[in-house]
């Protein structure tokens, strides 16, 4: 976005971060700089969040400045315990002089776990990938905390191309 002469905010629409763990923000970014005499200008990029709608901006990057030719990449950490269910961010264009270039963002991506969902279960019984006679085999696996269900599959086909069998017993 050009910032002629001036600093420009864009916000994004609100997310629920409460869902995820491990939250980054990943985005490409271009800053340019303009030479004027012998004093060259800055455009400068910074990267905010807030925690609800009516809340304040903090700062969570360093400031974005120099000279590129080319895309930059950025990765910014999010705290699992600033997380809300009303959060947003912000990327903040700040000209260097009246005859700055601009600032550009794009190819913004947020990543993280989902929280709350539960581990692999792990066979027990019969060893893995073992065969029996037994048409009545008893299956064990070991309980994984906050788990709801389970599912098992059985099928003649290691990769599992065409499931014989699928059955989620009670926990």
């Amino acid at each position: 976005f050009n910032t002629a002469n001036s600093t420009k905010k864009i916000v994004t629409p609100r997310f629920d971060l409460t869902t995820h763990t491990g939250v980054t923000i990943n985005f490409d970014y271009c800053v340019s700089s303009r030479k004027s005499g012998p004093t060259t200008y800055y455009d400068r990029l910074k990267v905010y969040y807030k925690t609800s709608l009516s809340g304040s901006w903090v700062l969570l990057s360093p400031e974005y400045s120099g000279s590129y030719t080319t895309w930059q990449t950025a990765t910014l950490n999010v705290s699992d315990a600033v997380r809300t269910n009303d959060f947003y961010f912000a990327f903040e264009a700040i000209e260097g002089a009246a005859i700055g270039y601009g600032v550009s963002v794009d190819d913004i991506v947020i990543n993280g776990t989902a929280a709350g969902v539960p581990g692999t279960p792990t066979l027990i019984s019969p060893a893995n990938a073992s065969s029996t006679s037994d048409l009545t085999p008893t299956f064990d696996w070991n309980d994984v905390s906050g788990a709801t269900s389970y599912t098992i599959q059985i099928d003649n086909d290691v990769a599992f191309g065409s499931v014989d069998y699928t059955n989620s017993p009670a926990t």
